[in-house]
């Protein structure tokens, strides 16, 4: 949303700027840069569940570009401004923010969600399908490869070990390793060395583990 003033810069508003982080080169954001810059360019604020190396590595395109304010989680007031005072729905949207950002933008998408819904399972149904275009999209532009591994990821909570990953795909470990480690370093899954059981593999974000394994067209009965 862009915001423009009646004097002086515009000011654009960015609900989850992890998004665009994560989708952008650091060439990118050097643009980015010298657009909020210049002497008459935007006003960036925008909001985010972490702090990205993006913006705190030296060397990064926003290093130092931005001032950072830190945000207390949700409280259940907060809950109550923004849903209203029934227990049962303020549960419910509790529910589906641990699956989403910590941001207004998804607050008021579980607000709508918990409104329009009778049930918890009915909640996360309509959430699902509000979020399905978006990570259809993410999908289709993986490589078959990948593809493949997040179909033998879908649903595992406690994440895979390498050996069964490629049980599952039918994958050699020489030829999927390289795929797994571009994955890795978009951000897609992630790695957790637990002593007892060696390195265990899961994808990240919570809420496309959830939507996958409900595309029985894309990973079969996985």
């Amino acid at each position: 949303m862009l915001c423009t003033p009646d004097k002086g810069r515009s000011i654009l508003f960015v609900d989850d700027f992890q998004y665009y982080l994560q989708r952008t080169s650091n060439e990118e954001q050097f643009a980015l840069r010298g657009i909020l810059s210049e002497t008459d360019g935007p006003i960036l604020v925008a909001t985010a569940p972490t702090v990205m190396p993006q913006l705190t590595h030296y060397g990064a395109a926003l290093f130092e570009g931005f001032r950072i304010h830190y945000l207390k989680p949700l409280s259940d007031n907060d809950y109550q401004l923004i849903i209203g005072c029934d227990a049962t729905q303020i549960t419910r949207a509790k529910a589906l923010m641990a699956y989403l950002p910590k941001t207004p933008g998804a607050a008021y998408m579980v607000k709508e969600i918990v409104y329009n819904s009778q049930t918890s399972e009915e909640d996360v149904s309509l959430l699902v399908k509000r979020i399905s275009p978006l990570y259809q999209n993410i999908f289709d532009k993986l490589l078959p490869q990948q593809q493949r591994v997040m179909c033998a990821l879908a649903g595992e909570t406690e994440g895979l070990k390498l050996s069964d990953i490629r049980n599952i795909t039918g994958q050699e470990a020489g030829k999927i390793s390289p795929y797994i480690t571009q994955m890795l370093e978009n951000g897609l899954i992630s790695k957790e060395t637990q002593s007892t059981r060696g390195a265990h593999y899961r994808i990240t974000d919570p809420l496309f583990n959830l939507w996958l394994p409900k595309r029985n067209d894309h990973c079969g009965n996985k």
